[in-house]
């Protein structure tokens, strides 16, 4: 579990992890069941990546324009 205050770095690194472990490839020998969950959870990980990254780069003060 990461912390409401975990930085990019640590967010990345959890993610890499967890979509390692739900990977659809992973469950490719098992029922159709096991790979459409699967699949589902890996779109969740890699929806909530992309809105976590979004809110960090919108944050960041390198990305502000002069």
């Amino acid at each position: 579990a990461l912390l409401p205050l975990a930085s990019m770095a640590e967010i990345k690194a959890a993610y890499r992890k967890r979509v390692k472990e739900c990977h659809p490839d992973l469950f490719a020998g098992m029922d159709p069941q096991a790979q459409a969950l699967a699949e589902r959870w890996t779109k969740a990980l890699n929806a909530a990546y992309a809105t976590l990254k979004h809110r960090a780069d919108f944050q960041s003060p390198a990305s502000a324009k002069p």
